[in-house]
């Protein structure tokens, strides 16, 4: 594969690590320290893409379908990476100035299966230490 990291969710299901990759795969440095957002952008950037073509290709459509007994009404980003990353992410994963979930960029090269007309709300972070499951969307 030329460029991997471009692949779906490869690192989504790894956690910290995954965002760990993606700084290697763009030479950005980890949060410590000193380090500005504009030097990590780009890897918190692809991250969030990854998020937005999962939720809108695979998560939303299949979780808010009618014949689903309990459809997802909201979502709610918890976990490390969000923690840490939270005010890049949220520049990705939201329409400016809304708690909506932004639209899939065009330049992901995929067409999003969600309906037009599904809207989710996206809470705020959840609390560090709130003890929910999962790898980072709820």
């Amino acid at each position: 594969v030329e460029n991997p990291w471009r692949m779906p969710w490869a690192s989504l299901v790894l956690g910290r690590r995954g965002m760990e990759l993606a700084e290697a795969a763009h030479r950005c440095p980890a949060p410590a320290g000193e380090v500005a957002e504009e030097q990590r952008w780009p890897a918190v950037r692809a991250y969030g893409e990854q998020w937005l073509h999962f939720l809108h290709t695979q998560f939303i459509p299949e979780f808010t379908r009618s014949a689903r007994r309990h459809r997802i009404e909201r979502i709610c980003f918890a976990g490390g990476v969000a923690e840490q990353n939270w005010t890049m992410l949220r520049e990705v994963l939201l329409k400016a100035g809304s708690n909506e979930l932004a639209d899939l960029p065009p330049a992901l090269g995929a067409k999003s299966a969600t309906s037009e007309s599904i809207r989710l709300p996206i809470l705020q972070l959840a609390p560090r230490g709130s003890g929910l499951i999962g790898a980072g969307i709820y």
